[in-house]
């Protein structure tokens, strides 16, 4: 009797649970609560919430945007389905995702959250946010969006999720330089510098010659007074491989201190030529 009793009561609480799928009060919410990169994710509006923009008389349709770098980001129109009086849609996260942004449509009406959109990191192996995750949001908030998504600009909120991607990733060199590039820009202090100098001397010492990694340092020797340092890592991996990474990164740096439109579009015609492989679209730098 206790069995059917339990049975009974545990059918009626998944149901009542299975009603709505939205803390009250929430306009919209996702399944799981930390998406997982692979896995199904169920996304949920609630028209009835306070706040809620969208009425739903002519259909939902749910829009994300996953980045996924270094491939490009996705962009994808989810149309919706009503149950209980909440909308929902699923949709298979890629394998590779990091972050995504979302936001809701009903004819012509949006809902993009008072435009700071809906957002999630998303996670991976045991639970931790995927790698590069924390960078990649990072790296919206300092450009203020992507894809017609116009993001809020937070430069603080970027450093501090740069640090969080450190935290867990300590490894992760594009996330460091990253996180030297905003630090170097929002403090342009003696102290600042030498932060740099000291922990771009300890990546560089752990580097072992390697010509990716060297050209990921390279301009961040010029931007903390170590152009000495710069000139003898060109000429050393210039001289080793003339078309590879250092030398790909020193033309790069050269192109970014031109300021006369012409000559730049000029040299960044003549590095396209020599570094096909690494080309720069026109307006770069």
């Amino acid at each position: 009797m206790r069995r059917i009793d339990l049975f009974v009561l545990l059918a009626i609480t998944g149901l009542t649970g299975c009603s709505r799928q939205l803390p009250p009060g929430r306009v919209a919410a996702w399944q799981p609560g930390q998406p997982l990169a692979g896995a199904q994710l169920t996304l949920y509006y609630d028209p009835a919430a306070p706040g809620a923009i969208l009425a739903a008389e002519a259909g939902l349709t749910a829009e994300l945007l996953i980045v996924r770098a270094p491939q490009p980001p996705v962009r994808t129109e989810l149309p919706m389905t009503p149950k209980n009086g909440v909308w929902r849609a699923r949709h298979l996260l890629p394998a590779e995702g990091q972050f995504f942004l979302l936001r809701f449509y009903s004819g012509e009406k949006e809902d993009n959250n008072g435009g700071r959109y809906w957002e999630s990191i998303i996670y991976g192996r045991e639970m931790r946010p995927a790698r590069g995750a924390h960078l990649q949001k990072s790296l919206l908030l300092q450009q203020g969006g992507i894809e017609g998504f116009s993001w809020r600009q937070e430069p603080g909120e970027a450093e501090t999720e740069l640090e969080a991607e450190l935290a867990i990733y300590p490894d992760n060199l594009e996330a460091k330089t990253a996180l030297w590039d905003l630090l170097l820009r929002r403090y342009p202090l003696a102290s600042t510098r030498t932060r740099v100098r000291n922990e771009l001397r300890q990546v560089y010492e752990n580097a072992g010659g390697d010509e990716e990694i060297l050209a990921a340092l390279l301009p961040f020797f010029f931007r903390t007074g170590q152009e000495y340092i710069a000139r003898q890592i060109i000429a050393e991996s210039v001289a080793l491989l003339p078309r590879g990474p250092v030398a790909a990164a020193a033309r790069r740096w050269e192109i970014g201190q031109e300021n006369d439109a012409i000559k730049k579009a000029s040299l960044i015609e003549a590095y396209n030529a020599e570094f096909p492989q690494r080309a720069l679209p026109a307006q770069q730098l």
